[in-house]
């Protein structure tokens, strides 16, 4: 067989290769090659030695490849698999032959399979010598033939985790405290030191939406009582975010307000519905259904009604914080990040605790942890039921004069985050005292 290269044409030699020619392994990790042939005819019987590094690589099995067993049976026979050929070597010899009478194989295909485990980090030739190949005449002939050996290389085991994300307060007020403090442990769990960044970020899970709404049988709807229409204005949210509606009858009539997620113009189950208002009242939903919507008020849905557009939300991380780290293989450390929630909408925040990726590492499933949340509401909301009442009120009181460590110190409580409930704290609170979103 030939194959034409441009203007010339060249023959197309038999080979015997090491498959692959470059093989990627860690250490103390296992690793298989194969001794092939290619582009051979009548192929009755092969014989090679194969020598590599036994300081890099451990020989532990060889097997026959299926090739020759395509002509009729064989009889293989490993004359010697070992690390110790010399100070400095290991070699493979095996060969094979057929048992019968009649035509080799031909084409391309495996001769052996051979196993190594990983010592050292390092490159390893494989280096095939001394081939032979047989065809079936009587006596066999050589066949002439073409060698490539190969290389290994083992590397270090590289593998780094994020470990525990531990957060100190589930509860914070938005712009009150300078550190709310988030311990994240990472573990070096490959062979050699590693000096990497640990990186904290926050992404809000949800957000608040506030919106007055002012009602009117004949006017419609509107964001305030002076811009009133029908149809009433377009309210756009993101899907999981907390809606919270101040509903005012302007007219002083009955009115409601109600999603028509089905669009049948009727309140449905699990549809957003307020209760029914002459004056004012709030009314506090989560839209879970991503579409563009009609809100309607059930008692004049001629007049008013208007568009409720519900968004896929976007959540985007915010970095909190970035520190260096070395670590010795098999070790871990605790890092201690300090978030300031000035700046930060309310709303629920899930903590992430990223770990660099290093060159070579192939588990970086680990490197990323999302665990734990930290809820940023109004300071002294310490229910985290988005108002402060004499609820809160009580329950700092209860653990006051407590500090870190003590049975009765609640974290959530401590709003300036100085390690203590005091008088301060509870001022504070009072201070919002009868707010809510």
């Amino acid at each position: 067989m030939t194959i034409n290269l441009g203007a010339c044409t060249y023959p197309r030699a038999t080979t015997i290769s090491v498959d692959p020619q470059l093989s990627k392994v860690e250490i103390l990790e296992t690793l298989q090659i194969n001794i092939s042939v290619s582009e051979v005819t009548d192929l009755a019987g092969w014989d090679f030695k194969l020598y590599y590094q036994n300081s890099i690589l451990n020989a532990t099995n060889i097997t026959e490849g299926l090739f020759l067993q395509t002509a009729g049976d064989t009889f293989f026979f490993v004359k010697e698999l070992t690390d110790n050929y010399n100070e400095t070597t290991g070699r493979i010899w095996a060969a094979c032959v057929l048992t019968g009478q009649g035509s080799g194989a031909t084409g391309n295909g495996t001769l052996a399979t051979i196993t190594f485990k990983a010592k050292l980090n390092g490159n390893a030739t494989l280096h095939l010598a001394e081939t032979e190949l047989i065809d079936s005449q009587m006596p066999p002939q050589n066949i002439e033939h073409l060698t490539l050996d190969g290389t290994v290389e083992v590397s270090l085991h590289r593998d780094l985790a994020v470990t525990n994300v531990v957060v100190a307060q589930t509860i914070v007020g938005q712009n009150c405290c300078n550190c709310t403090r988030i311990n994240v442990t990472v573990t070096n769990q490959g062979d050699q030191t590693e000096t990497v960044n640990v990186t904290l970020e926050v992404s809000r899970h949800f957000g608040v939406t506030d919106v007055n709404l002012w009602g009117s049988a004949i006017e419609g709807w509107g964001f305030t009582e002076d811009n009133m229409t029908s149809p009433g204005p377009t309210i756009t949210v993101n899907q999981g975010d907390l809606v919270s509606l101040t509903l005012t009858s302007h007219d002083g009539l009955m009115h409601n307000f109600f999603i028509d997620y089905d669009g049948d113009m009727t309140p449905s189950p699990g549809e957003p519905k307020s209760l029914d208002f002459t004056t004012t009242i709030d009314f506090i939903f989560i839209p879970s259904t991503l579409g563009d919507f009609t809100y309607y008020c059930q008692y004049h849905k001629i007049t008013m009604y208007g568009s409720f557009m519900v968004n896929t939300p976007t959540i985007t991380p915010v970095e909190v914080g970035k520190e260096e780290v070395t670590m010795v293989n098999g070790s871990s450390k605790t890092l201690t990040f300090c978030w300031n929630t000035i700046g930060f909408t309310k709303g629920n925040y899930t903590i992430s605790a990223i770990v660099d990726i290093v060159l070579g590492e192939t588990d970086t499933a680990d490197n990323t942890l999302v665990d734990g949340w930290v809820f940023v509401t109004i300071p002294g909301d310490v229910d985290g039921d988005m108002d402060i009442d004499i609820f809160d009120i009580v329950a700092m009181a209860g653990a006051y004069g407590s500090e870190e460590g003590d049975p009765q110190y609640v974290s959530n409580y401590d709003l300036d985050c100085d390690g203590d409930i005091d008088i301060f704290d509870i001022v504070a609170a009072a201070g919002n005292y009868g707010k809510s979103w």
